[in-house]
């Protein structure tokens, strides 16, 4: 019996609270198994991002080639890219390899402010990179960065996330966490908006929510379910670790699956 692969790829966080690690944890968590190529090593902890160090550009398309050679990819999971020679490098790979769907959580800075992808790499996943993804997951600020209007508002999120849509991927789920009031996750695809409510949970900086959700959702992709009950199934399962996360060095609450 076939058991659903997820390739990821993102950066390495030694916290193990996001990127590649935290990424594996989930899908297999969500049964399926994960394969990954990390795309840069970053010197961080509780206190943020310090340093990242890419990965050849080179090795990354080579090793996403290689993991395609052992079997079905049935889906890709995109994080953190870190230079505009590695969007181009996984770009040139997707086009070449058999794939499931695509999704692309647009990593561009810390939750502290820190550069996670230069503006090559910004201008390239904006122009060609996402004509290739299924879905995107942006947040408000990673919305702007991308083209569309800032939101603060649900209102606003659904308008940018329509904006999105525009870009060439074929569905958008723009979360609301940034979002001043309600912290509503807004989808947006072929057959419309449907805003999904959400609520605040705790107080603290939570590390990796991002990672976890598109993770969350490229594994409900693998198993087959439709893109907006993945979406619903992956926020719901973000929603609970954050109500099991405790707060760790500094105040920063780690997500906690069960």
């Amino acid at each position: 019996m076939h058991r659903p692969r997820v390739l990821v790829v993102a950066g390495f966080d030694p916290s193990g609270g996001a990127g590649v690690t935290a990424d594996l944890a989930v899908l297999a968590k969500a049964g399926v198994r994960g394969v990954a190529v990390a795309t840069a090593l970053t010197l961080q902890g509780a206190s943020g991002v310090e340093r990242v160090d890419a990965t050849e550009a080179s090795l990354v398309e080579r090793t996403i080639r290689r993991l395609a050679d052992d079997g079905p990819i049935d889906a890709v999971k995109i994080g953190m890219l870190a230079r505009g020679e590695i969007v181009e490098a996984v770009d040139a790979a997707l086009r070449v390899i058999a794939h499931g769907a695509v999704v692309l959580d647009p990593v561009l800075a810390s939750g502290t402010g820190f550069p996670l992808l230069d503006d090559r790499g910004c201008a390239v996943l904006r122009e060609r990179l996402l004509r290739q993804v299924d879905v995107v997951t942006p947040n408000a600020q990673e919305a702007a960065r991308l083209g569309a209007p800032e939101p603060a508002s649900t209102a606003q999120a659904v308008a940018a996330a329509r904006a999105l849509l525009g870009l060439g991927t074929r569905a958008v789920l723009l979360k609301g966490g940034h979002l001043p009031d309600a912290p509503d996750d807004v989808w947006w695809d072929h057959e419309g908006a449907l805003v999904m409510p959400g609520r605040r949970i705790g107080e603290g900086r939570i590390h990796g929510a991002g990672c976890a959700l598109s993770s969350w959702l490229a594994g409900g992709l693998a198993l087959g379910l439709s893109p907006r009950a993945a979406a619903r199934r992956a926020k719901a399962e973000v929603a609970a670790a954050i109500e099991r996360a405790v707060p760790e060095a500094n105040g920063v609450r780690y997500l906690s699956f069960r």
